[in-house]
């Protein structure tokens, strides 16, 4: 679509404007879902759109490239050490995920024609990534009239504000999670629970027999694990070592990273509440104050440029750490503070986490408190997770000092990046420890019980697909590719959509399935969308697993369901599941049917065995990690 100075577009979502669409306009739908029952240029679908960018890029390889040139032309990991703690390496992961959206956005808005003079409206329904790259491209963005009309309150009027202000928008966003509630505020009226949980911490800390592991639990990883015919929802990286632990030397107590308001007597926890009674705003303010400012410094003279397709990226990535700089820096040292204290206060044996690469500032506070760190792998890790793999290691980096991993192809890609030998562990998966314990005794009316669950009839064939808690990757890649497999009638076939664990309910896949058989002429393949499930169980039950971008393909690999993997863009298959000879790969409806018609490939139990011995050491691992975490802390 050229570019013409005379076009308007109009930017929705499900049919949502501000404002009246002017004859003449375009409309972009940015719900995934929709499908226009026949061809209509004035309104176009996100969708095939995002298709053709998939094809055209691998963005998860692309991002990081582009991040690290940036980085290392602005000297951004000197601007943003903090004393003796670099933070880059966390927002490296931040800037990582926002270019891939921004590799895919920039790609689309060049389809659709965006340049200087095009008038771009509704850019408050569009993501962020879109609202960074309009100004870049010359677009002229126009505010609907009445956006702020019909008595909007002053909170309204702000959201609106920060809606066209992206930067403005992540910015406050991270000072609400580090930060949390301020004296005075409806959520620190907390105090009852903050009180209760520092009496109870003082009683098991004063406990002489014992010194405790501190855990730091996320209640956004939990899952449901059927375990002796009951539902759990439980840890599953971390779950099964507390338990193997409790009562031991290092008894742990669990640290809930959220702030409940609940604490929960029965049990060795307490919330992030606590943390309050370890202000000190007249140690921490000042010298948060001054690093702010030096690193504001730095960034403000700092340049980098970059081209993405005609546009200078460099600028807007360093406008985002200059951002951070000036609003995020200071309450980063606040919570590094109020963390040192409570740790200093109670001295644990050591904590113990995943997720360890976004908690800087726990990592930090036991550093300088030779408090031992060991962190848990969690998901998978291949050669482009910024999170795990860093182009180079600093003193002011801080790593966990042991990080148990699954297998030993994940300690090969660490130690080949910048962790020392003996700060990973092949471990296993604790994961994989619920796995065996969740075997059902009957496994045939276990797996009747579980189809008639998601709804199965007599003689359907159950595919799970695996979906994600991030709203932009359904838009822009998981949506696309399902479509290319929903494109035709799926007879004896129903999807099953496992949700993340973190997912919000909704129905873009129901609605994606029947918008695309109304629109072609065929019946809709059923679908049944789950969340609070067992994924194992849920496993075993299927005929197949469908996966993109998922880890959930090793998992399958792991309950033996047989495993396809959607392909026909770069970078599809993150970990090489097909070259391993694991995973058949699809491409559209037709080859699904055929894939699981077919008999396993000659060779597959081979494939299937050598696969898992690379990426999971065998045996029960949350034995095996609390008893090297008892060896070497226990003492």
């Amino acid at each position: 679509m050229a570019g013409d100075d005379s076009r308007i577009l109009r930017f929705v979502e499900g049919g949502r404007s501000e404002g009246p669409v002017d004859r003449g306009e375009t409309t972009i739908e940015l719900d995934p879902a929709w499908t226009p029952a026949r061809p209509d240029d004035a309104k176009l679908p996100i969708r095939p759109i995002a298709r053709l960018a998939l094809e055209r890029h691998d963005p998860l390889s692309a991002a990081i490239g582009v991040v690290d040139a940036v980085a290392a032309e602005a000297g951004v990991d000197d601007a943003l050490t903090l004393d003796d703690v670099a933070l880059w390496p966390r927002r490296r992961l931040v800037a990582w995920r926002r270019i891939h959206d921004m590799i895919l956005w920039r790609d689309i808005l060049g389809q659709l024609g965006i340049g200087p003079g095009t008038t771009v409206r509704g850019s408050d329904a569009a993501p962020a990534a879109v609202r960074d790259l309009l100004p870049l491209l010359g677009a002229r963005v126009e505010i609907d009239e009445g956006t702020h009309a019909r008595g909007a309150t002053a909170d309204t009027v702000e959201r609106s504000r920060a809606a066209h202000s992206p930067l403005l928008a992540r910015a406050a966003g991270r000072l609400r999670r580090l930060v949390g509630p301020t004296p005075g505020s409806p959520a620190s009226s907390r105090n009852d629970a903050g009180d209760i949980d520092l009496a109870r911490l003082v009683d098991w800390f004063g406990d002489t027999r014992r010194r405790p592991l501190l855990v730091l639990g996320d209640a956004t990883v939990h899952q449901i694990v059927e375990i002796d015919g009951s539902p759990r929802r439980i840890d599953p990286f971390l779950g099964p070592i507390v338990e193997r632990l409790a009562g031991t030397a290092i008894d742990p107590i669990t640290f809930a990273l959220e702030r409940s308001a609940q604490p929960t007597p029965d049990a060795r926890r307490v919330t992030a509440a606590v943390l309050a009674r370890f202000e000190d705003p007249g140690q921490d303010s000042p010298r948060g104050s001054a690093l702010a400012a030096r690193a504001a410094t730095m960034l403000s003279t700092a340049h980098a440029s970059y081209g993405l397709d005609g546009v200078d990226v460099g600028a807007l990535l360093l406008e985002a750490e200059l951002e951070f700089a000036r609003d995020g820096v200071a309450p980063w040292v606040r919570a590094r503070g109020r963390i040192q204290r409570f740790l200093a206060a109670h001295r644990p044996a050591g904590l113990l986490l995943i997720n360890e690469y976004s908690r800087t500032e726990w990592l930090a506070a036991a550093r300088a408190l030779a408090i031992p760190v060991a962190a848990v792998q969690h998901g998978i890790i291949h050669p482009r997770h910024a999170g795990y793999v860093l182009p180079e290691r600093t003193a002011s980096l801080v790593l966990a000092d042991r990080t148990y991993v699954f297998g030993g192809y994940e300690r090969r890609l660490l130690t080949g990046s910048v962790y020392r030998e003996d700060e990973v562990v092949v471990a296993g998966a604790p994961r994989l420890d619920l796995l065996r314990a969740s075997a059902p005794g009957n496994p045939e009316r276990a797996r009747d019980a579980i189809r008639s669950a998601v709804g199965a009839r007599a003689g359907e064939r159950v595919v799970v697909v695996s979906s994600t808690n991030n709203p932009d990757v359904r838009r822009l890649v998981v949506a696309p590719a399902l479509a290319a497999i929903l494109d035709r009638s799926l007879p004896g076939v129903r999807l099953v959509v496992k949700l993340h664990p973190a997912e919000e309910s909704h129905d873009l896949y129901e609605r994606l399935a029947a918008g695309l058989a109304a629109a072609g002429g065929f019946a809709a393949t059923p679908v049944s969308v789950v969340r609070d499930l067992d994924l194992f169980a849920l496993l075993r039950a299927a005929d197949a697993h469908l996966g993109i971008h998922s880890t959930v393909l090793t998992d399958a690999v792991v309950a033996g369901t047989r495993n396809l993997v959607v392909v026909g863009f770069p970078g599809s298959d993150a970990l090489g599941y097909v070259a391993s000879g694991v995973a058949r790969p699809v491409r559209d409806g037709g080859e699904l049917l055929a894939a699981l018609d077919a008999p396993d490939e000659p060779g597959h139990a081979a494939a299937r065995d050598a696969f898992l011995a690379e990426h999971f050491a065998p045996g029960e691992a949350a034995d095996r990690i609390a008893t090297d975490l008892l060896g070497w802390l226990g003492g």
